[in-house]
């Protein structure tokens, strides 16, 4: 989680550094924020913290937004209201392209620079943004599949939080290739009971079932209280993708390990 406040930090440097100088003259530059995470994520609270703290570094008027939940015509609308507003920068992330293509291409015709974040590393460079701060996503997950098929798993399911996410559909299929069968999706909620009641039940149904690979810390806690209440933790082996969620010491005590996309990053953050 730290690692990602750090980079909200560096996308928003570099952001004031995409703005002319002509723009610092008279006042502070004014960079808008529009992100598609939800205000229940753990994940994207530490993405608008991060982006806080840089705010006050730089020196810049920030201003962080946010649909309610996951919605592409609400988060458009954000967008192009914040086109409208002419800030001198704008931060994006790109869980749909087709969705909110035109509403960034919008900014790039305004002169606005753009800067995508998260989600839309494929699309980032087409639709006109100056750079993308994230990760190949199929290659991630592609990699997280290849780990759980050399600690001998063979059957995986994956817990997506946001259908939808193009970003996290390409994780998840760069997991099945990675793991060498087709794993099952299963679609939860942002309510963490919710979630952790549609994890129990999938285990119950699927008693096969050797892996896990969560998407998010909104799936990953409850999956592990799913196979703490079902008595399976050490016996599936569970993946909370590429954050550093909470229960990482707390698992390590009950002698498990998380581990992430990018385990190196974990540990080192564990270890902090």
């Amino acid at each position: 989680m730290k690692l990602t406040k750090l980079r909200s930090c560096a996308v928003l440097a570099v952001a004031t550094l995409a703005i002319p100088f002509s723009a610092y003259a008279q006042k502070k530059p004014h960079i808008i924020v529009v992100t598609h995470g939800q205000v229940s994520d753990s994940f994207w609270l530490v993405v608008k913290n991060g982006v806080e703290a840089a705010a006050k570094e730089t020196n810049s008027d920030v201003d962080y937004r946010a649909p309610e939940k996951f919605d592409m015509v609400a988060l458009s609308q954000l967008i192009d209201a914040a086109v409208a507003s002419k800030p001198d920068g704008l931060i994006v992330s790109i869980p749909d392209a087709d969705a909110l293509g035109k509403s960034i291409q919008a900014a790039v015709a305004a002169k606005i620079p753009v800067i995508s974040i998260n989600s839309g590393s494929d699309v980032s460079k087409k639709l006109g943004c100056l750079l993308h701060v994230g990760q190949e996503e199929e290659i991630a997950g592609k990699g997280a599949g290849a780990r759980m098929k050399a600690q001998g798993v063979k059957k995986a399911v994956v817990i997506n939080q946001e259908v939808g996410n193009v970003a996290l559909d390409l994780r998840a299929k760069g997991f099945s290739e990675g793991l060498g069968t087709n794993a099952e999706v299963l679609a939860v909620k942002m309510d963490f009971t919710e979630a952790r009641n549609a994890v129990a039940s999938y285990l119950q149904k699927n008693a096969d079932v050797e892996g896990i690979l969560a998407l998010g810390p909104t799936g990953s806690e409850p999956a592990l209280q799913a196979l703490e209440e079902a008595g399976k933790v050490g016996k599936v082996n569970l993946e909370p993708s590429i954050y550093r969620p909470p229960f990482c010491k707390r698992s390590t005590r009950s002698r498990w390990t998380s581990r992430s996309i990018n385990s190196s990053i974990c540990r080192d953050i564990c270890q902090s």
